[in-house]
């Protein structure tokens, strides 16, 4: 394994790390910015293909305060907590994986604004191309057919989040 790779398994660790210790109720100050900046750094490594020492090296300095954040925090959380996540970063550090990375869905669609005043939503058999329909000309928003199963409503911004609130509410 790579050393690009070991810390791509350390970051996924840390992130669920993370969220179970969010869920716990504690509040890590900074760790979502070390993270981001870290899977940020990753990506570039990886589409440039190259592994940097020095971006390595910033990219193992940043996981390793965002753990050191998260266990601080995590002190009412007990020691089975600390034990169990120590060991499953000694695990990625021996060249062991912790999970496979699942590519996240494209979020791009073409031919559709880039205003950021549009949504995307799937049909239902609640949610008709009639209801929408009415649900439009009660907002004064602007219904499009998006593919077999889906449609986009266009708007104003308020317009567009009342008629997003009441079609979801339908749904």
């Amino acid at each position: 394994m790579s050393r690009r790779d070991m810390l791509s398994q350390r970051w996924l660790a840390t992130m669920d790390m993370l969220v179970e210790v969010l869920r716990q109720g504690a509040k890590p100050e900074g760790v979502s910015e070390l993270l981001r900046n870290s899977k940020s750094m990753l990506n570039d490594l990886r589409t440039r293909g190259t592994e940097e020492p020095e971006i390595l090296m910033r990219i193992e300095a940043a996981l390793d305060e965002a753990q050191m954040r998260i266990f601080t925090s995590a002190e009412q959380l007990g020691s089975e907590f600390l034990e169990r996540w120590t060991e499953v970063f000694e695990n990625i550090r021996r060249g062991g994986v912790y999970r496979e990375e699942e590519p996240l869905p494209a979020r791009f669609y073409p031919r559709l604004p880039r205003s950021g005043r549009w949504a995307r939503i799937r049909l239902t058999s609640r949610l008709t191309p009639a209801k929408l329909l009415e649900i439009s000309r009660k907002h004064g928003v602007k219904i499009k057919k998006h593919g077999r199963e889906h449609v986009i409503i266009l708007g104003e911004r308020r317009a567009l989040r009342n008629a997003l609130r009441e079609a979801l509410e339908i749904e």
